[in-house]
């Protein structure tokens, strides 16, 4: 299901309205992630309406479940990780801002069905720019350098009214609806790179044929599905590689390879290195002896 943008907007007129933001937890990316955690080269930003969003993050270095209300936002910085345990029942927002897009989602979850996950989006196929952007390059920052600053807190506020300001102003020519199928499919991808995800797997999951989802990547993306797919893959596959000590086949396997030979070629095709050569080139430029 998709939502409008004037629906987006009141959700966060309001939330800001009946519950100003009291504290900002800040997941890291220090500690190996668990299977299934959420991780995306973008900033996200988890905004609960109602119940308890549980949570597994990191904070402080420590591995933890937190349960976050209505008043407490998560942040999560670019790379950084979060596993949502989909027990409690909750309504939340979660905006997440790429490049090229900012996407919205309004997640639920019911007492009767712990675990199930209706998601209700939106995407806007343009980063926001003016206050909207300033002030999340702001939150970034202040969390960087002062986590424990009440500013943060007012930064959040500030960011939730400018976007929802923005959306308001939105022309209504609608974003056309391939636009933003392509949108969502990329953020699904990048969500679930880990699963044994497939072109068919993905069309069941939205509910379209196969061919379809090849005719948007090619009309929206200029690329192949596939090719999309490995791209994400190959970059997180990067990211473990500079930032853990896990085996090559344990980084094959957290991003989606089941088979460590085709891996190895994937990546060197990707990167004209080896996963082992990429491992130690970034070592050697780290420590400033490339």
């Amino acid at each position: 299901m998709s939502m409008s943008t004037q629906q987006i907007s009141n959700l966060l007129t309001d939330v800001v309205q009946r519950k100003p933001t009291n504290s900002v937890f800040i997941a890291g990316d220090n500690l190996q992630p668990p299977p299934l955690a959420f991780v995306v080269h973008f900033p996200i930003l988890v905004v609960p309406i109602t119940g308890q969003y549980e949570v597994e993050m990191e904070a402080r270095d420590v591995y933890t479940t937190i349960r976050v209300k209505p008043g407490q936002v998560i942040y999560s910085p670019p790379n950084c990780w979060t596993r949502p345990t989909w027990q409690k029942p909750t309504k939340a927002i979660h905006l997440m801002f790429g490049n090229e897009h900012v996407g919205a989602s309004l997640v639920t979850t019911t007492r009767a069905q712990p675990g199930h996950v209706a998601a209700e989006k939106l995407a806007v196929p343009r980063s926001f720019g003016g206050p909207a952007h300033r002030t999340l390059e702001a939150i970034a920052e202040t969390a960087r350098t002062d986590a424990a600053s009440p500013a943060l807190q007012h930064l959040v506020d500030a960011l939730l009214c400018a976007i929802a300001r923005e959306l308001d102003q939105t022309e209504s020519p609608r974003t056309r609806r391939s636009r933003q199928l392509y949108h969502d499919l990329c953020v699904y991808l990048q969500h679930n790179y880990h699963h044994d995800v497939t072109r068919d797997s993905v069309a069941a999951h939205f509910r379209i044929t196969p061919n379809h989802i090849s005719r948007v990547f090619k009309t929206e993306g200029h690329m192949r599905f596939s090719d999309y797919l490995t791209a994400v893959r190959i970059d997180r596959a990067k990211l473990l590689l500079r930032r853990y000590r896990l085996t090559i086949g344990e980084v094959g396997q957290q991003c989606g390879f089941a088979d460590l030979a085709y891996f190895c070629r994937v990546f060197k095709r990707f990167t004209k290195t080896t996963p082992s050569e990429y491992r130690d080139l970034s070592r050697r430029r780290a420590s400033g002896n490339a």
